[in-house]
């Protein structure tokens, strides 16, 4: 039977799920685990990253690692169309069932660049494109992000700051650079919202761990659907990809929303 679709994982949903409720997803899907998710698995405590690891390995067949977001829109700048599908971009590497937890000095490392790139100088950047777009093209309400592209586009042309950047009617819901906006837009209102003396009101550690969340959430409207606990992602996804297919684990119980399969990306 072929997967009908593409459901993008995030560790939230990993940490807090049964292997059942994988097993129920994997029923008519493949899982993506994105270079970002990964990151946040492997540089949890010792604990929680073997508990999220076993589960993955009992899958592994049934799991496909994604590069990071940045490879994405770098073809897209590059080439000038979309980057799907996403499996051109999936790691040659599978998750090695035999793995004994033990991680190397030298991966250590490159775990610790990860985090300082992305959750510590990418918290920092982030604040400057928040004020980029609030400076560009005020607050946009996130609903309207959602369910007008000419919202969308507007704003890309008021931020597009090289002519190496594709054109606005060249973009639509098929490009990571479109979905990254969108999800730049949402962020940017809420962002806003807790402006208090000076600064954004938002914990240090939420800000870094939006870093990852904004990342997933591409890779998942991409994909066309997800399957998280975290209610950052899960209100995002419900904006920005109405029609896609979201597992949402609650109180212990994995729920479906499954709106419409047709409007999936095509694999």
């Amino acid at each position: 039977m072929i997967p009908s679709s593409y459901i993008v994982l995030d560790k939230s949903y990993l940490q807090g799920c049964r292997r059942q409720d994988l097993k129920e997803i994997l029923k008519d899907n493949r899982l993506i685990v994105c270079a970002e998710t990964f990151h946040e698995v492997i540089s949890s405590p010792d604990d929680e990253m073997r508990c999220c690891i076993k589960k993955l390995l009992a899958f592994t067949n049934f799991v496909d690692l994604l590069d990071h977001n940045g490879t994405l829109l770098k073809y897209e700048i590059e080439n000038m169309k979309p980057c799907l599908p996403l499996s051109a971009y999936f790691l040659p590497h599978r998750l090695n069932p035999n793995w004994n937890y033990k991680i190397s000095k030298a991966q250590n490392e490159t775990i610790d660049n990860f985090h300082e790139h992305w959750e510590v100088i990418g918290t920092k950047k982030f604040d400057d494109v928040v004020y980029s777009i609030i400076d560009n093209c005020g607050r946009i309400k996130p609903e309207d992000v959602g369910r007008d592209k000419n919202v969308v586009l507007a704003a890309y042309s008021q931020l597009r700051v090289s002519e190496s950047l594709p054109l606005p009617n060249m973009l639509d819901e098929n490009w990571a650079i479109y979905r990254r906006l969108q999800v730049e837009l949402i962020a940017a209102y809420e962002y806003k919202c807790s402006f208090r003396n000076g600064q954004f009101d938002i914990n240090k550690n939420r800000k870094a761990h939006n870093q990852i969340d904004f990342r997933i959430l591409v890779a998942a409207a991409l994909a066309g659907g997800v399957a998280t606990r975290d209610k950052l992602i899960k209100r995002y996804f419900e904006i920005i990809c109405p029609d896609g297919v979201l597992y949402w684990l609650k109180n212990g119980h994995n729920r479906q929303s499954r709106r419409s399969l047709s409007t999936a990306a095509d694999f």
